[in-house]
C-alpha cells in the first residue's frame, strides 16, 4: 500500500503524473514522484503517514519533508506547497494537515497547474544516472 489521493486527503482528485514517466522537456527526463491534482485550486492535504517533519521546509520548491516512523531511512517530500501548517520537529499523524497544494517553483522553472507532488527518497544510488538520489515509487512505498 502506497500513497494515493485519498490517503493524503485529496478525495475525489486523481493522479496526474506517475513515477518514472518520461518528462522529455526536463533536465532529467524521468519523473521522480507522483503528482496529484487539486482541481487547479489550493487545497489542504495531510501527511498520510506517521512521522516527523525535517528540513527542508519551504525552499524554492515549496517542500515539506517527513521522515516516516515506519521507514526511518526514507524521507517523504511533498512539493509545490502554497502554504505550510507544520514546522521542523513536528510529529505528524496520517490525518495531520501539512499545508496547501500549489504551484511553487524557483524562479525560471515552470509547472502546469496547482497540484501536489510526492516523492520518496531512500538510501542508495539513483535509478537513473541523472537522479542524484534514490527515488522510490510513492504508489508502491511500504508505509
Amino acid at each position: 500500500m502506497g500513497f494515493s489521493p485519498g490517503m493524503v486527503g485529496l478525495i475525489g482528485e486523481r493522479v496526474t503524473g506517475d513515477y518514472d514517466e518520461p518528462r522529455p522537456r526536463n533536465r532529467c527526463p524521468f519523473h521522480r514522484g507522483m503528482d496529484i491534482g487539486s482541481s487547479n485550486t489550493p487545497k489542504p492535504f495531510c501527511a498520510g503517514i506517521y512521522g516527523q517533519v525535517v528540513a527542508p521546509l519551504a525552499t524554492g520548491w515549496g517542500t515539506i519533508a517527513v521522515v516516516p516512523f515506519g521507514a526511518p531511512a526514507a524521507t517523504v517530500q511533498y512539493l509545490h506547497c502554497s502554504s505550510f501548517a507544520v514546522s521542523i520537529g513536528d510529529v505528524v499523524a496520517p490525518w495531520t494537515i501539512l499545508g496547501m497544494t500549489g504551484n511553487t517553483v524557483p524562479p525560471g522553472e515552470d509547472i502546469p497547474l496547482i497540484h501536489l507532488h510526492i516523492q520518496v527518497i531512500e538510501p542508495g544510488p539513483g535509478r537513473h544516472p541523472c537522479w542524484e538520489r534514490n527515488y522510490a515509487d510513492p504508489a508502491l512505498f511500504d508505509l
